[in-house]
């Protein structure tokens, strides 16, 4: 958990120590990879929302299974795990649930990059 500006508690997107560690604790590394995810996850989201617009559940899923593997390398749990419903459910034939879960991902995935660029502005991913 971290805190608000007023004190409140807010949960954290990602688990910085942990995406650190899985770097050989390299803030350089990690940080790297950081700015190519906050770069690279618009396209993502955006050809995963395309597959799902277009019917593609080969497409869809991989796009998922992309976001996924990217968010468990980043330490972001919740934004994983939502990834990974997305794919259950596209793996199931329910691309409407997951155009639904999709939109709720991109808002967590907002949140999860504002958090990463405010850790490498404070030099701390």
């Amino acid at each position: 958990m971290t805190s608000t500006g007023n004190g409140d508690p807010v949960s954290c997107p990602y688990d910085h120590a942990e995406a650190l560690r899985r770097f050989d604790d390299s803030p350089d590394a990690c940080a790297e990879l950081v700015d190519r995810f906050v770069e690279n996850c618009p396209v993502e989201l955006q050809e995963l929302r395309h597959a799902i617009d277009m019917g593609d559940s080969r497409s869809a899923a991989c796009a998922a299974h992309r976001l996924h593997d990217a968010l468990t390398v980043l330490a972001a749990h919740p934004a994983r795990g939502m990834a990974r419903t997305i794919e259950r459910m596209i793996g199931q034939g329910d691309l409407a649930a997951a155009a639904g879960h999709t939109q709720l991902l991109s808002a967590e995935m907002e949140h999860l990059g504002d958090a990463m660029r405010h850790a490498v502005t404070l030099g701390t991913a």
